[in-house]
């Protein structure tokens, strides 16, 4: 063998490996970072192809299980809950009228703080809890005409992050304390034929929130109702019942036919049934809405979140 052809690993020529420009030997050529690379990119669009079948399927799915759901007669859709009714029949109307008087009062009964389960405990408090409810008398005639009214929609039902106002549930349950506190004056009056009326306006308000679609509005639908039982179970003792005409400044009965209206709507127990059940579905049109929104195709609002969302 002669000097050039040399192999001192059967791999390397020496020879070979020498430039003809004698500047010394060239380095190894790394073959195996182009196949990486190439392998990298090839996983790289098929991950990009993955993702976008998924998320075509993903939609394909979801749409296919709201069709479902519309096809069942159930509402899905924000405004599917939404029931054209005329406004002069439409009860919803009045109680967002005592929520914006209630808002915009100087003494708003959001600061109402009233504390009496037994009104025959609490004769103390009867002069300022009138003052109270004196200072509201326009609000509880306001909901007084809600009671009149044979139906109830609600415009904006909170089913996106846009419309959601907590604060709104907390006026309501304040209206119905406020009426609490009507019916625990009319029954130190003697007013028994009002306070039952109250009472049946608390009955009503109260079915009225439980037919808005969120597991959050049913729950204050039930503390309202809550609220009226009490009411009633704290007088019912002591109310006088009776249809003839009594002499005035003496004890006002309720009638006989208040009192059978009364009891007719306590013992249905309809709306609050169907209200638990369209409470579940409201949450789950208000989920699809917040998965929307994060996804930029929504109709809420991202203020919620604590960082922004590009």
């Amino acid at each position: 063998m002669n000097g050039q052809g040399n192999h001192i690993d059967g791999v390397t020529n020496l020879h070979d490996a020498v430039p003809e420009d004698g500047h010394g030997p060239i380095p190894p050529r790394f073959w195996w970072l182009k196949r990486i690379s190439i392998g990298l990119g090839v996983l790289l669009v098929g991950l990009v192809v993955l993702r976008l079948w998924w998320g075509w399927e993903a939609d394909r799915r979801l749409q296919a299980e709201i069709d479902r759901i519309i096809a069942a007669g159930e509402p899905f859709y924000p405004e599917d809950y939404v029931k054209a009714i005329p406004d002069q029949q439409n009860a919803a109307l009045l109680y967002d009228e005592a929520v914006t008087v209630s808002n915009a009062s100087a003494n708003p009964v959001a600061k109402i703080i009233f504390i009496c389960s037994d009104f025959r405990s609490c004769p103390e408090i009867l002069a300022d809890v009138r003052r109270v409810v004196e200072n509201q008398r326009g609000i509880l005639r306001i909901l007084r005409r809600a009671r009149g009214r044979s139906n109830v929609s609600w415009k904006s039902v909170g089913m996106t992050m846009a419309t959601f106002n907590p604060g709104d549930l907390s006026t309501h349950r304040k209206l119905s304390k406020l009426m609490h506190m009507s019916a625990f004056c009319d029954f130190h009056d003697g007013n028994h034929d009002e306070l039952i009326a109250t009472v049946h306006d608390m009955i009503v308000h109260a079915e009225s929130l439980s037919s808005r679609p969120r597991l959050v509005d049913f729950l204050v639908a039930w503390a309202c109702a809550s609220m009226a039982r009490q009411a009633l179970q704290a007088t019912v003792a002591d109310i006088a019942i009776g249809d003839a005409a009594v002499q005035p400044n003496a004890v006002q009965p309720a009638t006989r036919r208040q009192m059978m209206e009364l009891m007719a709507r306590l013992l249905n127990e309809e709306p609050m049934r169907s209200s638990l059940v369209r409470s579940f579905q409201g949450e789950r049109t208000f989920a699809y809405d917040l998965v929307q929104t994060i996804a930029g195709t929504g109709t809420g609002s991202m203020a919620w979140l604590p960082v922004s969302v590009p």
